[in-house]
């Protein structure tokens, strides 16, 4: 048996909501530093700012170039 079911296994019931809202507020923590890296607001370095978005994105299990691209491309239209 993997560790995380064996974890999901002997977790009593009542804890899986708070383990849920800990999970999301971790992931909402991951999106917020890849989407300051994604506005190139999180350091002068661009090398240092793509590392530091992809890794944010990963957990995410999104891609976070595809993800900056458009992403610029809707602020440049936003209020028109």
């Amino acid at each position: 048996m993997s560790a995380s079911l064996y974890l999901i296994s002997v977790t009593p019931w009542f804890l899986l909501p708070l383990s849920w809202f800990i999970a999301g507020t971790a992931f909402t923590g991951f999106f917020v530093i890849g989407h300051d890296a994604g506005h190139r607001s999180f350091s002068d370095n661009k090398l240092l700012e793509d590392v530091v978005g992809t890794l944010a994105f990963m957990p995410l299990l999104y891609p976070f170039e595809p993800w900056r691209i458009k992403h610029n491309q809707h602020h440049a239209q936003t209020n028109k």
